[in-house]
């Protein structure tokens, strides 16, 4: 393992399709320090991707982390470890 695989930084894409898919994955992959954009568009009620997205602050929350919010369905989850940066929607940011 070379010295530039410690700098590499993921990104995970999650694309759940209801609320109980995203207790896990998503959750670990930020605590091991990896990013996460959340596509909520095959979440079909209104309700669940609240209650999604409740839950990602809550846990961006706990780890210091960041949810902005950078298209209609889709979050940038981010831990404190990563900036965020550019054009994102105004007021959108958990």
């Amino acid at each position: 393992r070379g010295l530039g695989d410690v700098y590499k930084r993921q990104v995970k894409i999650v694309q759940p399709t209801k609320y109980e898919e995203i207790m896990k994955e998503p959750v670990r992959f930020l605590r091991e320090n990896k990013s996460v954009i959340l596509n909520l568009e095959k979440v079909n009620s209104v309700d669940s991707r609240k209650r999604i997205v409740d839950f990602m602050a809550g846990v961006c929350a706990a780890i210091d982390g960041r949810i902005v919010r950078v298209a209609e369905c889709t979050y940038s989850i981010t831990p404190s470890t990563v900036e965020i940066s550019g054009d994102m929607l105004d007021g959108e940011e958990f």
